[in-house]
């Protein structure tokens, strides 16, 4: 019997109370899914606005190996698990990045989750990291002025624009090519 159906009758009432066990059982789940993605996702901020993985697996690869793990273990408890599971092992994986995050810290580690480049002319600072959570850390590190750019951004900029073509061209031409500075007194030599 498709559990979206209503029965009336004596039957009806119970069926009725089943579904409306089941849809706060649903509610109470999607409350705590909710609330432990807002949470792992906070946790995992700390961690990812400044390290990678490899740079965690790097000074300490067990720690690097058990956040890995834990963070399917969570992955699967949001899928498959109970309200409990879910609570346990967010709240575990909520541990472990903090753990990650102050093991770095401690360590001294450069952060890795971002490159900058700089414009020599106009001071224009880009942060190039495939994570968002990046975005505040450059911010605070570097100031508001900060462009923010993905590698799949950059290179949908290089295929676009004719200027980009031509800089994407030379770089396939000339490995290793770097455009270092470009004066506002020089001529393009495409129109």
């Amino acid at each position: 019997m498709d559990k979206n159906v209503v029965l009336f009758g004596s039957k009806g009432k119970r069926a009725a109370r089943s579904a409306e066990a089941t849809r706060l059982r649903l509610n109470a789940t999607d409350q705590v899914l909710r609330k432990w993605h807002d949470e792992t996702a906070g946790a995992a901020l700390a961690f990812e606005s400044r390290w990678t993985w490899l740079s965690l697996r790097r000074f300490d690869p067990d720690l690097g190996e058990r956040l890995f793990d834990q963070r399917q273990r969570f992955n699967r408890a949001c899928v498959t698990g109970t309200v409990k599971d879910i609570e346990e092992e967010g709240a575990a994986l909520c541990r472990d990045y903090a753990l990650a995050a102050a093991t770095l810290q401690a360590v001294n580690a450069d952060d890795d989750a971002y490159i900058i480049g700089r414009c020599p002319t106009t001071g224009t600072t880009v942060a190039i990291g495939r994570n968002r959570a990046v975005v505040a850390r450059v911010h605070e590190l570097f100031g508001g002025e900060v462009i923010w750019v993905t590698p799949d951004e950059i290179a949908t900029l290089m295929a676009t624009p004719s200027q980009f073509r031509a800089v994407a061209e030379v770089k396939r031409l000339f490995p290793g090519a770097e455009v270092i500075e470009r004066h506002a007194t020089e001529t393009s030599p495409h129109p």
